[in-house]
């Protein structure tokens, strides 16, 4: 996808921010790597590399490019330096090379086979079945500097990974995990809590919302919030989205609903 105007008016228009402050850091006449289907919340910040996540969620920021099959949840932080690793190979075969599973994709092998008097199409291909080509980042995720992530994986909603970490399975939620590899060090909450926070699903919810009902305490967050749903005077906010439905084309901007509250409503 080429960067134009109309795509940043776009961008700006689904209030998606690409810079914390100065001149645009995507130039007219550039290229996007996007893959089809992908969706941008509202109030998602990418401030890093010139590919798109296959999802972001609103208030999630992100210091560090990731692949186009990434999904981010909402209010993740991830700090700069962090890395997905590449494509698993067969350590358990006899080769590593992908010339056993993948003949065709390396222009020497086929350079190869072709000076050798073999079509390439002759070529046997085992199959290999790697890690998925994927990579799914819960609600409320914070990563920390130089962390390296296999594909495939899981981080569960609330997850906190410390900065250096090889993290090479999935996390649970509300996990602090660190090390080489990553393991878990301890949840950030009891059991009860974590229970009550997936439940709850607080990340549903507006900022400004949020602050009223006391995130500095968690007790009090958690009787303020079940309080609320219970009276039935809140509701999730919908930040509104950017598909996009054909990486040659333009963006579709999905507005926010109209049922949204303002912030001053809210705090009222």
């Amino acid at each position: 996808m080429i960067v134009t105007e109309e795509l940043l008016r776009l961008f700006d228009k689904a209030r998606i921010f690409t810079e914390k402050a100065g001149p645009r850091r995507f130039r007219l006449g550039s290229s996007l790597i996007v893959a089809r289907g992908a969706r941008l919340e509202g109030y998602s910040e990418i401030f890093s590399g010139n590919v798109l996540p296959a999802s972001a969620g609103a208030f999630s920021y992100s210091h560090s490019p990731f692949k186009a099959f990434a999904n981010l949840g909402r209010y993740c932080s991830i700090a700069g330096g962090v890395t997905v690793m590449g494509a698993d190979h067969p350590h358990e075969w006899v080769t590593t090379s992908p010339f056993t599973y993948r003949p065709t994709g390396h222009p020497a092998v086929v350079a190869a086979y072709e000076d050798h008097g073999r079509p390439i199409e002759t070529a046997r291909a085992f199959r290999f079945r790697g890690a998925k080509n994927s990579l799914n980042i819960g609600h409320d995720v914070w990563i920390a500097g130089d962390v390296l992530l296999r594909q495939g994986i899981s981080i569960g909603h609330g997850a906190v990974i410390a900065g250096g970490s090889v993290v090479t399975k999935d996390v649970p939620p509300f996990a602090i995990v660190g090390g080489v590899p990553a393991r878990v060090i301890r949840l950030r909450f009891p059991e009860a809590i974590v229970e009550r926070l997936l439940a709850l699903e607080w990340w549903r919810f507006h900022p400004a919302v949020l602050q009223e009902l006391r995130t500095d305490d968690v007790a009090a967050f958690l009787g303020n919030l079940e309080a609320a749903l219970d009276q039935g005077s809140i509701t999730p906010f919908d930040p509104g989205y950017l598909e996009f439905a054909d990486p040659d084309g333009l963006p579709i901007l999905h507005p926010a609903s109209a049922v949204n509250h303002s912030a001053a409503e809210i705090a009222a």
